[in-house]
């Protein structure tokens, strides 16, 4: 082994850490019920809503708040509730990923760069501006990372079926909410990105190199193409926010 793999191997992992908390907690993986497909969220709101679709039960072994487990028509599915940012979701699917997650759709929201998407607009990321710093733990800066192509198909075919447009294209992710400057914002919108958020990026890069699916449907939540427009809390954003719920729940089956 040479000294740069010797540097790369990892003082503990996620599987370390879930076998140290089942030894805990006296039971074993398969007692925390998660299920193969998780549908991920940062809204409380949008957690209840999907909790109450899915006649979910509280997941109480998780390591993690939040976590349920429930079923539409028959098909299991876990909704968890991530903390605002990468390193927080990406800590939550290492650990669910040990858990038996093998598809995860996010539902959250974005800002939008392009005029044809304002408030409540659905966005479906595809190839990512990694501008982050979670994912260059996981790949080499100059990586592309894309949505998996299988559910991200699943996704536009579910939410052509049911009559919601969606736009597909590349996406900006950050760490930095206040720090995206006009000049950066200008440039990404002429190159044709369509929306900013704070975990996107992150999460595709951890399902390609854990080899699992990732796809995430973002509502518009305010506008940045012109002098900044919020509309947390909108009719609007919450009505693009069902929306979304509806095409994860549907893309499950």
């Amino acid at each position: 082994m040479t000294t740069k793999e010797t540097t790369r191997v990892m003082r503990f992992t996620p599987e370390m850490y879930m076998d140290y908390h089942v030894r805990r907690m006296g039971i074993q993986i398969e007692d925390i019920g998660v299920a193969p497909t998780v549908i991920m969220t940062w809204f409380t709101r949008i957690r209840e809503s999907l909790t109450s679709a899915v006649n979910g039960r509280v997941l109480s072994n998780a390591p993690f708040r939040h976590a349920i487990s429930g079923e539409i028509n028959s098909t299991p599915v876990t909704i968890v509730q991530c903390p605002i940012g990468a390193p927080g979701t990406i800590s939550h699917m290492e650990e669910l990923i040990v858990c038996g997650a093998r598809r995860f759709i996010g539902i959250g929201a974005a800002g939008s760069l392009q005029p044809d998407n304002p408030i409540g607009s659905l966005l479906i990321p595809d190839e990512c501006v990694r501008d982050e710093g979670t994912s260059r733990h996981y790949l080499p800066e100059d990586a592309v990372v894309c949505a998996t192509p299988t559910l991200q198909s699943r996704l536009v075919l579910c939410a052509q079926s049911l009559g919601y447009p969606v736009s597909v294209g590349s996406h900006w992710t950050t760490d930095a909410i206040y720090r995206e400057p006009v000049s950066d914002i200008d440039r990404h919108r002429e190159s044709g990105v369509l929306g900013v958020d704070m975990e996107t990026s992150a999460m595709y890069a951890l399902g390609q190199v854990r080899g699992v699916e990732v796809a995430n449907v973002l509502a518009v939540s305010d506008e940045l193409w012109h002098a900044w427009n919020p509309a947390f809390g909108s009719d609007a954003l919450d009505a693009g926010l069902e929306r979304a719920c509806e095409i994860a729940l549907a893309a499950t089956v």
